[in-house]
């Protein structure tokens, strides 16, 4: 998010950028950043928030610092009400998982080169949705974030829904026969995830809200 940039000349200059990055990432810009780079005068503008492993609720709050320094206003009644209607959206898709306790849930990236199963303990959103009650399917392999299989593994890990990463293109996956091969597919039980996850109450609600009628409608028969 940018905040209190300026235009003036066709160039927008910003004060301050800031946005969610992993721990790697984090240390590969510290250790980009030669020493004694502040007392030669380098400023920074930037704000990296580590959300590695870190839930939802903490994500937001660390956010929630950030913009106080800022000078937010974090008792604010607009404030208030978005934290409020998070834990009812978060309450919400508790008991609907808690009433679809045999349905279980695949975080997919169909692309040409293989399909992506995520790893929830990788993925703030994911990681909240299973201390939810979530059944969100856990994928092995030794790389973070993602086990990449062969389209013809893509039937590795049985699941009821799909929820399918947004930068995905159909035309990359939705003819293939393995992908409709799958329970999830052919009984048209199918969701997005957004991998750009909320930083804010207001966008956390309408995703916990998304995924409550995902699962309430969602048939635990299909596998």
């Amino acid at each position: 998010m940018g905040l209190g940039s300026h235009a003036g000349g066709g160039v927008t200059r910003r004060d301050l950028l800031a946005g969610g990055v992993s721990l790697a990432a984090l240390l590969a810009f510290a250790r980009a950043v030669p020493a004694g780079a502040a007392e030669a005068g380098w400023r920074f503008t930037d704000v990296g928030i580590n959300l590695q492993g870190v839930p939802l609720p903490e994500t937001i709050e660390r956010f929630g610092e950030l913009a106080e320094a800022l000078g937010a206003d974090l008792a604010a009644a607009e404030v208030v009400q978005a934290r409020q209607e998070f834990e009812a959206a978060s309450e919400a898709l508790r008991q609907a998982a808690a009433g679809k306790a045999g349905l279980d849930v695949l975080v997919a990236a169909p692309f040409a080169e293989g399909f992506y199963v995520t790893k929830p303990a990788d993925a703030w959103d994911l990681a909240y949705w299973q201390r939810l009650g979530v059944n969100i399917v856990e994928p092995g392999g030794p790389d973070p974030y993602f086990e990449l299989l062969s389209w013809e593994e893509a039937d590795r890990y049985p699941a009821g829904l799909i929820l399918v990463d947004a930068r995905a293109q159909p035309d990359e996956y939705a003819q293939r026969p393995t992908w409709l091969s799958l329970p999830a597919v052919q009984a048209g039980q199918l969701g997005t995830w957004r991998t750009a996850a909320p930083t804010s109450y207001q966008e956390a609600t309408a995703v916990l809200t998304e995924l409550a009628e995902l699962v309430t409608e969602s048939r635990t028969d299909v596998v």
